[in-house]
């Protein structure tokens, strides 16, 4: 049941119209018309992305890694099911938050930490020629209290040698190794807070 919270008689509340400006609704569905605007061939996969951040972001690439080669995995191992496609390229679209369990002491937010483990699982796939990129970003402009927005982390991201990204993710240390692999997104507050976009680009 709803419980009305306005007084009887309501006088304050006389003349006063609410209306609603934005959400996170309207936050994905604008940046799936500027993709279509920009020509980009786009799929929303979700727009209530929730979940641990380390893992969310490895099985994103599994899907799509299983989409571009067409393998199949058990349904129990599928977080998230894609369309298959018999032409690329195409953005892969998610809305959402994800959460992190912190038990080391590094530095980072939710959208590095799943940009970090992505990154680890693009490393591990054989992707024959297709290049997947997969950006994270908030739409508040930053991401766990540091200066980053978000990640961009693609199959052609250059990890340096010497590099332990596994170590790097079990410390909760994201911004530090993608900040030293030049992927961190640095965009400035927006003054909005709706939701988080990841966008993985397959071509």
């Amino acid at each position: 049941a709803v419980v009305s919270t306005q007084s009887t008689g309501g006088e304050k509340c006389q003349g006063v119209r609410n209306f609603l400006v934005a959400s996170q609704s309207l936050a994905v569905s604008a940046a799936l018309q500027s993709l279509t605007e920009h020509g980009v061939r786009s799929h929303l996969v979700t727009n209530n992305l929730a979940g641990e951040a380390r893992i969310v972001g490895r099985e994103i690439i599994r899907a799509v890694y299983q989409n571009v080669t067409k393998s199949r995995p058990k349904p129990s191992q599928n977080m998230f099911t894609l369309p298959d496609m018999t032409s690329f390229p195409i953005c892969y679209v998610f809305g959402g938050e994800t959460t992190v369990t912190l038990k080391g002491r590094g530095k980072g937010g939710r959208l590095q930490e799943l940009a970090l483990s992505a990154l680890i699982e693009l490393q591990r796939c054989d992707w024959v020629g297709t290049r997947v990129t997969l950006l994270a970003t908030s739409t508040d402009g930053q991401d766990g209290p540091c200066d980053a927005s978000g990640a961009v982390v693609s199959t052609v991201t250059m990890v340096t040698e010497g590099a332990d990204l596994e170590a790097s993710l079990a410390e909760n240390d994201s911004y530090t190794a993608l900040d030293a692999l030049g992927c961190l997104l640095k965009d400035g507050k927006t003054g909005t807070n709706f939701t988080d976009l990841i966008f993985v680009f397959v071509e």
